[in-house]
């Protein structure tokens, strides 16, 4: 999923809610907390 992150990063999105319930669209079962943390470096 880091690389669809990157992407969805870099093309302006920058709401780790709507990333999160993206992602989990797609099958991933990682947590919001995670995913926050990866986005904030």
């Amino acid at each position: 999923m880091k690389p669809i992150l990157r992407q969805r990063w870099q093309a302006g999105e920058t709401c780790v809610k709507t990333l999160f319930k993206e992602i989990k669209a797609q099958g991933d079962n990682g947590r919001y907390t995670i995913l926050a943390a990866f986005l904030a470096t």
